[in-house]
């Protein structure tokens, strides 16, 4: 026991005295709030990273950004290249996004992800984008209104839409890997573009980014993307304009529950998708702009219909154009029928894939009154 009450102080006091092995002092060390990664030149990558900090004003202090390059034959020596020209060893846990530019993207995603895993402190939970028509580190760089730190405001933009219009989810780098590894589904990512009027420019999500494998193959526009976060049950709330006839309806989706269940006919596979809709009218267009109570069946009966079309044709786009599994039709098939499935595994399986379409809205509200 005597040797015990020795010991323990001792190992006590070592602890305190020896400190954290890694620590370093803050004035050491630049903390990374974003990542930009770009195609450099000779092959290489052009890495771009944002600085958060703060500067002292009269009345509190306020975040500041400092954006840093440089290229190299791997990231790592990109970000290694950066942290010896500012003589700061460059903390990586603090990100929040890394952007992924176009021509970067064609190119594979394998490398850049590779960093996320490997290194101990670039969280795996990270949000990826891709920047469409202007390179990564230009996002960075954007003048806005908004948030001064862009990797945040771009965070923020995602989190936003995902909640309020569902226009793409947002994918971390865990997420993004499982897709690529996942034969019956296909990786997307969300896609940002730099918009530019008269008084300002702002960053706003521009559609979805599709990719064979690692490798960037297409972009799907804004409505396209609403329909994929749809279809995937990942809407919580959107908006929707659909013209039926002479009519432009702004429809208000509170609520959507998607079911696709896959079944066979035959040896044919079939995938079969109901959508509820729980929606309001926000703005009618047209020369019955005003309408009685009783008309308003016509109006949802030709919105189910419109909104049944549109998902048909998306479908038969991603089957016969794109050619890409986004909605993880195959993975759907293989988990309920994986016997089957290797009969249908091959390249363009999606052809063989018979979609059966049914959509049912309900209304909350409409705004309709009786005519006089």
């Amino acid at each position: 026991m005597k040797v015990y009450k020795t010991v323990l102080p001792l190992l006590l006091c070592c602890t305190l005295l020896c400190g954290c092995g890694n620590y370093l002092e803050i004035e050491d060390t630049f903390l990374v709030s974003g990542i930009a990664v770009d195609k450099g030149e000779k092959d290489n990558f052009s890495v771009t990273v944002e600085i958060a900090g703060t500067e002292s004003g009269e009345d509190a202090p306020s975040r500041k950004q400092l954006i840093l390059s440089a290229e190299g034959k791997s990231l790592y020596a990109a970000l290694g290249n950066i942290s010896a020209a500012a003589s700061r060893k460059l903390f990586l846990s603090q990100t929040a996004v890394v952007i992924i530019g176009e021509e970067a993207a064609k190119d594979g995603l394998l490398q850049i992800i590779d960093l996320a895993m490997r290194d101990t402190e670039l969280r795996i939970t990270n949000s990826v984008v891709v920047a469409k028509d202007c390179k990564a580190k230009e996002l960075l760089s954007a003048p806005s209104a908004g948030e001064t730190i862009k990797a945040y405001e771009i965070k923020n933009v995602i989190k936003t839409s995902a909640k309020n219009f569902s226009v793409t989810p947002d994918v971390t780098v865990y997420e993004l890997i499982n897709a690529i590894g996942n034969r019956g589904i296909a990786a997307t990512l969300p896609a940002f573009s730099i918009e530019k009027s008269e008084k300002m420019q702002s960053l706003a999500i521009c559609g979805t980014a599709v990719f064979k494998d690692d490798k960037l193959k297409t972009f799907l526009s804004t409505s396209e993307s609403k329909l994929m976060t749809m279809l995937m049950g990942k809407t919580e709330e959107t908006t929707l304009a659909e013209k039926t006839g002479d009519d432009i309806i702004n429809l208000k989706v509170y609520k959507c529950d998607t079911d696709v269940k896959p079944g066979f006919k035959g040896e044919n596979p079939v995938i079969n998708i109901s959508l509820k809709l729980d929606a309001g009218i926000d703005e009618l267009t047209g020369k019955d702009h005003v309408l009685s109570a009783g008309e308003h069946e016509k109006i949802r009966q030709r919105l189910e219909e419109k909104l049944k079309k549109d998902i048909e044709n998306f479908v038969g786009k991603l089957a016969f154009e794109t050619g890409e599994d986004i909605l993880g039709f195959g993975s759907r098939i293989y988990k309920k029928y994986p016997d089957k499935w290797l009969k249908f595994k091959h390249k363009g399986y999606l052809k063989d894939i018979t979609c059966r379409v049914n959509v049912k809205i309900k209304f909350r509200s409409t705004g309709f009154v009786n005519k006089a």
